[in-house]
């Protein structure tokens, strides 16, 4: 509903396929609005959407997916982020998941022969990090050689300061970096609020405490 009106952004004929649908709504300059419609635009944000629609103080109060051609849509989720990548799968592949309990369905079936035998908590491969971890994590819950972890950390050749701590990432995955002196409850303080992952290794620095420190590395969903 554009500005009272009724406004459409066409996806295309129906099909049975599943699709990843993504709206971009960007407030310009002098209420100079712009609503964006990606159709499976895969894991980096393209440059040119399937349609737009501009606008002044564009502002929506309801998000609704209309019946066509005798069929219907399954809506399986929504999500609301401030950034492309807060919304869009890592991989850019839509993800089926009829139990709703954040693992895969081919992953469920393959592993355990059904949809109701986990819900996530289990950890299949035993490498300590649970099925629901490692799907957050990228990692693959059935290898556990693959898993997020720390792999190096030594001190700074350039400066004596800080140290270098090394782990296996994913690439596009966003990870952050958090510190304790004491690993009692509630003491993780964040340090590195986002770091965007560009290839199976990262590396950051970080400073020199005059006490011992405990780190953990944790990736956004």
């Amino acid at each position: 509903d554009k500005n009272g009106s009724n406004t459409f952004l066409n996806t295309g004929p129906a099909d049975e396929e599943a699709h990843l649908v993504v709206l971009k709504l960007t407030y310009g300059e002098n209420d100079n609005d712009l609503l964006e419609l990606f159709l499976d635009p895969g894991a980096s944000e393209p440059s040119t959407p399937l349609g737009q629609v501009t606008g002044s103080n564009l502002a929506f109060d309801r998000l609704g997916f209309g019946t066509f051609q005798n069929g219907s849509q399954e809506i399986d989720s929504i999500r609301i982020g401030p950034s492309y990548r807060s919304v869009v799968p890592f991989d850019g592949v839509i993800v089926v998941d009829d139990d709703d309990d954040g693992l895969p369905d081919d992953f469920e079936l393959v592993a355990y022969g059904n949809l109701t035998s986990t819900s996530g908590d289990d950890d299949f491969d035993n490498d300590g990090q649970s099925d629901l971890a490692e799907i957050i994590a990228g990692t693959d819950p059935q290898n556990n050689s693959s898993l997020l972890a720390f792999t190096a950390s030594e001190i700074d050749e350039n400066d004596d300061t800080q140290f270098i701590l090394t782990w296996r990432s994913v690439p596009e995955r966003d990870y952050s970096v958090w510190r304790t002196d004491t690993l009692e409850a509630n003491s993780w303080e964040e340090i590195i609020p986002s770091i965007i992952a560009t290839g199976t290794t990262t590396s950051t620095p970080v400073p020199l405490s005059s006490g011992r420190s405990f780190f953990q590395v944790r990736v956004q969903r």
